[in-house]
């Protein structure tokens, strides 16, 4: 089974991608540190789990080529019947948060992992029901350098190669995908 990290550059990608997979890549809080689409296997009780670090996008709509290097790999094993998980930033939800309506309107299936949540002040619980309910999946708070909550993010995953996998998903509709920013801003705002 394979599992992408996808979202914005800066959420902790690699930095979540490390701690799940024992690697040491290099993690920056700067764009372009991750240009590539890195990939590694961890084994649980006979399944595997293969993890995908994808570069930073700002959109579903790639501009840059590592943006169409993500948006490529998602389509492709979202065909093959990947897990997506978005990360954000706690403290940039308003931004993050836009890719997950974008991968929502494109009907891609997605679980959401908010990482560095010690650095926001809010009510956490009422934060992930929240988000659970409006994109209709999993969410998990975390905080990736700090290895916060990190065990039930990687059981959560590690369980699903027990299972039969994803719904393998067609996502060629993408150019299609056009969300009203202004609607998605508000619905956030009422998140928190």
């Amino acid at each position: 089974m394979e599992l992408l990290l996808f979202g914005n550059a800066n959420t902790g990608k690699t930095t979540l991608f490390n701690n799940l997979t024992g690697s040491r890549e290099k993690t920056s809080n700067w764009n372009g540190v991750t240009v590539e689409c890195r990939a590694k296997t961890i084994f649980y009780d006979n399944n595997e789990l293969t993890v995908f670090d994808l570069p930073g996008v700002n959109s579903i709509k790639a501009e840059s080529e590592e943006e169409r290097l993500s948006i490529n790999e998602l389509t492709k094993r979202c065909k093959e019947g990947a897990y997506v998980c978005v990360v954000c930033d706690a403290s940039n939800l308003k931004k993050n948060l836009l890719v997950a309506f974008e991968l929502k309107e494109a009907s891609v299936r997605f679980d959401i992992a908010i990482n560095m949540i010690n650095e926001v002040k809010c009510d956490y619980e009422k934060l992930k029901s929240n988000i659970e309910f409006l994109f209709g999946c999993k969410c998990f708070l975390i905080d990736a350098r700090k290895r916060k909550n990190l065990f039930e993010i990687k059981n959560y995953f590690l369980s699903k190669t027990t299972q039969s996998g994803n719904e393998k998903k067609d996502i060629d509709s993408i150019d299609d995908v056009c969300i009203n920013a202004e609607y998605c801003y508000n619905k956030i705002e009422n998140l928190l």
